[in-house]
């Protein structure tokens, strides 16, 4: 059974409009081209006036060095895998065998 509480607190409210939207952004933002942008609204609550503010920077990383970040960091990819990932991350000589390596291991974006 589900018991849906009717006491709202302004946190409560916020916290979860806040992860929620987090949540949403992550999934339709995921290695998007990385643009710059501030987006502000205020709302007017009645009691309370919510200023929200959103800053949007790029990080400096393409797609392919997210991709290979995450696959360097997982514990559960072999030993091999791992390291091709961290070559692809650093760049340089032996990052096209690297992604074969990545290609052939799993469903990567490689």
């Amino acid at each position: 059974m589900t018991i849906i509480s009717s006491e709202r607190t302004a946190a409560t409210v916020v916290d979860t409009a806040v992860a929620m939207g987090a949540d949403y952004l992550l999934d339709r933002l995921h290695c998007a081209e990385p643009t710059a942008l501030d987006w502000e609204r205020t709302l007017d609550c009645g009691t309370m006036r919510v200023r929200i503010r959103v800053e949007v920077e790029p990080t400096g990383l393409t797609g392919e060095q997210v991709a290979a970040e995450t696959v360097a960091g997982d514990e559960n990819e072999l030993l091999e895998v791992r390291a091709a990932a961290r070559l692809v991350l650093a760049g340089g000589p032996g990052r096209e065998a690297a992604l074969e390596v990545l290609a052939r291991s799993g469903p990567w974006p490689f």
